[in-house]
């Protein structure tokens, strides 16, 4: 199962059975799949083995960053960091405020600048 800790999207799936060279694995947007198809024929003995996996990955990942390996047990191994979350800059600012004719009423104020406005 998919899980993140750390920082990291982290997966495992267990492909002992498969030769590494016939293991697969694509990713298309979000879409990961793991392939890998083994067949072996013997006297009178026929044997035929598929892995498949499908995994939508996070939307909250590096997929660029996606890195895969197999350890020497068949243990698929993927790793991809999280993406940061940007911290928002708050919205909050002060509005400063222009004291203007503190002694006239503001009817006054109002009549002075639309006589200058007409100048």
């Amino acid at each position: 199962m998919p899980t993140c800790q750390d920082g990291k999207f982290l997966m495992n799936f267990d492909v002992r059975n498969f030769d590494p060279n016939s293991v697969q694995v694509k990713l298309d947007g979000n879409n990961l799949q793991v392939q890998a198809k083994q067949e072996k024929k013997g006297d009178g003995h026929y044997e035929y083995r598929e892995f498949v996996r499908h995994v939508t990955v996070p939307q909250n990942i590096e997929a660029g960053q996606l890195k895969c390996k197999m350890d020497k047990d068949g243990i698929l191994r993927f790793e991809a960091p999280l993406k940061q979350i940007e911290q928002q800059q708050s919205r909050e600012r002060n509005i400063p405020i222009e004291m203007v004719n503190r002694n006239k009423p503001a009817v006054e104020q109002q009549q002075q600048q639309q006589k200058e406005a007409k100048k």
